[in-house]
């Protein structure tokens, strides 16, 4: 009997002792780095003649959605013989942007809906500012923050823009940057601040 305890008073001691140890050993262990952030969507922001600022989800491929938006326009959007057409305020509505031509031809599209200002659907809406869209198409590409953020600068320099998305009527210049980048690279030296 007494064999029997000293057996299992060894099986004992040699359990504690290796609690200790593997306690031991996760102590010694330097913290881990912490992990990237997994914040879905990306924020897009527009300075100048058009203006936003938002983090989206699910922006822009080809077949949609469209994701809400608030554009502001601070001088509104004139035609070539500088008539308002549409006048300034800030806009609700859909979003679509992406890249746009052939590998020689390296643009960007973007095109925005909006009919007023604070509703959930563009369909459903009867507002103080009128319908609004537009498309642009142009622009000089430049990537920024390291390869693996993928974030995109596009300045548009005096491009024309369209009214219904009709191409054949060039409506005037407009000159404005969009920018574009992963929210969960964003860092204050390439994600412009929340005005």
């Amino acid at each position: 009997m007494k064999t029997q305890i000293s057996k299992w008073l060894i099986v004992i001691a040699t359990f504690v002792s290796l609690m200790f140890v593997v306690t031991g050993l996760e102590a010694g262990k330097p913290d881990k780095p912490p992990k990237p952030d997994k914040t879905p969507g990306e924020l897009i922001v527009f300075t100048g003649e058009l203006q936003g600022w938002a983090h989206v989800e699910d922006c822009c491929p080809n077949a949609g959605p469209n994701p809400r938006y608030t554009m502001s326009l601070p001088s509104g959007l004139y035609d070539s013989d500088g008539y308002e057409v549409y006048p300034p305020g800030t806009y609700d509505g859909e979003l679509f942007m992406n890249g746009y031509g052939t590998r020689r031809v390296n643009e960007y599209i973007i095109q925005f809906h909006a009919c007023c200002t604070h509703e959930d659907s563009v369909d459903l809406c009867k507002g103080v500012l009128p319908e609004m869209k537009f498309e642009i198409i142009g622009g000089t590409l430049k990537s920024v923050g390291h390869k693996k953020a993928k974030g995109l600068v596009v300045t548009f320099d005096e491009v024309p823009w369209w009214k219904d998305y009709n191409r054949e009527i060039d409506m005037g210049p407009v000159s404005f940057e969009m920018t574009r980048i992963p929210s969960r690279y964003c860092t204050p030296d390439i994600c412009p601040p929340q005005p």
